[in-house]
Formats: structure tokens, sequence, C-alpha cells
């Protein structure tokens, strides 16, 4: 048991490795760490979520309305930030990443609830025009009217499609801002690193690898890449200042390789990574490497052609202006700063705390940090929760209770 605890928290430090250093070293904001009477007018804590459940969910956002907190839209923040406007005291904004399904099924219904808004960072590329009727906690399907059938419900399709986001912003409860084109990974060394298996998927919502292929001397953005795809060191897209372009002859090489020896079977066999290295090898032995890096002024053309893509897409297609961006997996560069400014945004959002500060007037729209929503309940007000028992249930509690549960079914 205690084995299987040591693998799972290595696996959660490593998901989580920049959280866990923040608190670690004590750069979250003071009311993370100790109860505090009030956050001072001027500052305002931004909370990130990503994928959420009804009940922890609905606990936070009753603790905000029950403690009189308000929410900000995106250009209310930015212009409290540039001083446009006065901050009133316990505002706070409440963002979401991806525009995951929960978004539409429990966030959006339980905010309009409790008379709250969000922002929203979508991917617009990666959304479909599907239009099938699809349930929340507000309106159920016929004989679907408890959580747990929400969930299953919701469990096939990972990302609302165009017609609930029209939705969810014609109400005006969620405020949709940009959150790149594709949220996808860039090569950034020529040395492969592992090639696509069926224990790897590499995709944006399950990994922090997403990675651009280039095809027929273009870029494709697929949500699955064939079995055999070779994976070079990689970075977020908007994090790196070059980008290494794969040989295309050698990836499909390793990709016919793989097929004509089974495909799926072919990773059943104990040593088919050393096979496929040697294939690597030799093949590069006889015909060589003809990958590239990119220049600093592609790359730079590259980031700012991506990320005025997303912002017109979302224009386009919800009738409004966007002027913020959030980065994906919290990971931007200068070079996505210049961009994002411009073509036109006025703030990009980022994760971990830099500092103790929180967001306040007169600092930089483009370098806003974000808090994990686990400490929501950590704000001043009535109820509030500990830090230390907050850290528990969060990296915790619910694995040592599975753990324990499948150790008493075995047993």
């Amino acid at each position: 048991m205690f084995a299987r605890t040591k693998r799972w928290i290595q696996k959660k430090n490593e998901l989580h490795r920049d959280y866990i250093k923040a608190l670690v070293l004590g750069i979250y904001p003071e009311f993370v760490y100790k109860k505090v009477d009030c956050i001072p007018a001027d500052k305002i804590p931004i909370f990130v979520f990503h994928s959420v459940r009804p009940e922890s969910f609905e606990r936070q956002i009753r603790y905000l309305a029950e403690n009189n907190y308000h929410t900000l839209k995106a250009d209310e923040l930015y212009d409290i930030i540039t001083e446009k406007k006065r901050c009133k005291q316990k505002a706070i904004a409440l963002t979401f990443d991806d525009g995951l399904r929960s978004l539409w099924s429990v966030a959006y219904p339980l905010l309009k609830k409790y008379g709250l808004c969000a922002i929203s960072f979508i991917v617009p590329f990666r959304l479909d025009n599907e239009v099938e009727y699809q349930s929340n906690l507000y309106k159920p399907s016929y004989n679907e009217n408890t959580n747990k059938n929400i969930k299953i419900r919701n469990s096939g399709r990972l990302l609302c499609n165009w017609e609930e986001i029209h939705q969810m912003h014609l109400s005006g409860t969620i405020d949709f801002q940009s959150h790149t084109s594709f949220h996808h990974t860039v090569f950034t060394g020529k040395k492969i690193v592992d090639f696509v298996n069926p224990n790897l998927r590499p995709y944006f919502i399950y990994d922090v690898l997403s990675p651009v292929i280039r095809k027929n001397e273009k870029d494709i953005f697929p949500r699955k890449l064939a079995l055999g795809q070779p994976i070079y060191q990689s970075a977020p897209a908007m994090s790196v200042r070059r980008r290494y372009i794969e040989d295309e002859n050698l990836s499909a090489q390793i990709i016919d390789y793989v097929q004509s020896r089974g495909g799926f079977t072919f990773f059943k066999r104990p040593r088919w990574r050393i096979d496929l290295n040697s294939f690597v090898e030799k093949h590069i032995k006889k015909y060589g490497i003809n990958g590239l890096f990119q220049t600093l002024e592609e790359r730079y053309s590259e980031i700012r052609r991506d990320v005025l893509k997303s912002k017109l897409l979302i224009e386009e297609r919800l009738n409004k202006q966007v002027r913020h961006l959030g980065y994906p997996w919290y990971k931007g560069s200068k070079l996505s700063v210049n961009a994002s400014r411009e073509v036109g945004y006025y703030c990009n959002y980022w994760g971990v705390p830099g500092s103790k500060e929180m967001t306040r007037s007169k600092m930089s729209p483009y370098y806003l940090n974000r808090i994990d929503a686990e400490f929501i309940l950590a704000l001043p007000g009535r109820g509030r929760i500990p830090f230390g028992r907050i850290l528990f249930n969060k990296y915790f509690k619910f694995e040592i209770r599975k753990i324990i549960q499948q150790k008493q079914n075995t047993s």
C-alpha cells in the first residue's frame, strides 16, 4: 500500500510540480497559509479551474456567495489593473482553462444559480460544430436528474461544442477568451525521447504533450497520432524560442516499420523500444537527418499567427472582442507576450504565482498570476478551511481512501 502511495505522490509531484514548489517556498498569497481578516481592497485573487465536479464546485461557489465575494469578467479586471475603475472589496476572478465539458454541464448552471460569473479560455480550433442536445445540471435529459447521470452523459466528448459555448456566452455568465489556437507543444531538439504507442496518449487533455507534426511540409495538429510516430524533446509552443522541424521521411519510415510488423501487436514485444531505436540508428547512419531548427523570426511569426487566429475565430463565432490570452500549461515567453500585444491582446494569464503579490492596480497586465482553485476555501470568511486540510484533501485523502478500498476488495 505504501509503495503504491509513494508512486502516486511522485506522479502528482510531476503533474503539479510548479504548484508544489510555490507552496513549499511560501510564494502563495498570505491568506492561503493563515487566517487573515480580509483581502486588501486593491488586491484581486485570480483562481484557475479545469474540470469540476458538482459537489465540490458548488461548495466553493456557495462559500463565495455566502461570504459576499463578487466575480469579475476579463475586461473588468483589466480596467481595475489600469485604474480605469476602482476595485470593490472582495473582488475575485474565476478562470477555466480548455473549455472542458464540465464547464457546460456543471460550472455554468451552478454559477448562474449563485449569480456569479467566470472567464473561460478556450481552444477554438479544437472545438466542433456538434449540436446534439446535451444535459447539464439545469437541463437534465429525460430521466437523467442526478449528478451521477450527468457525469455519465458527459463522459464521451471531452470539450464543449460551439452551440454550448454560444449559449453560455449569451447568458453573460461565461466570458470566453483565447487559450491559443491548438493548445499544442512543439519539438525543441533532435533527440527522440519516445514513440507513440498504446500506452501513450499525446493530447493536451491527457498530458503535457500534444505535438504539432509536419506532414507534406505542412503543420497538422492531430488528436490521434500514428503508432510509431517519434516524439522528440518538446515544450509548450508559447514558451520556446526555437522549434525543431522533424525529418518527415524518418517519421514515415518508423511508422511504416511498425505497421509492417503488426501495428498494435508490435508493442506487445518486450524489447520494442530497443528494436525501434536500432531501426532509427541504422536509418540515420544511411540517410542522415533532414530535420532543421526555425529561426527566431520564424518562431515569432508562428506564435503571432497562432494567437491571432485564435482571437479572430472566437470573435467571429461569438461576435465579441477577445482581448485576453491564457497560456496552455501556464507556459509563455517574451516572444508570446510581445506577439500577443502586437495582435491586440491586453492581458496574459499565467499560472503559479511568481511572488506573494496578488493582481493589483498598476501592475503589468501581461503577467497575471493565478492560484489553484482549491484555495478558494482559504479566502477570509465564515467557514474557512485551513491550509493543511485543503492540502491533505487535494493530494492525499481521495487516493489513500481509494487504495484502502482496493485492498479491502482483494482481501
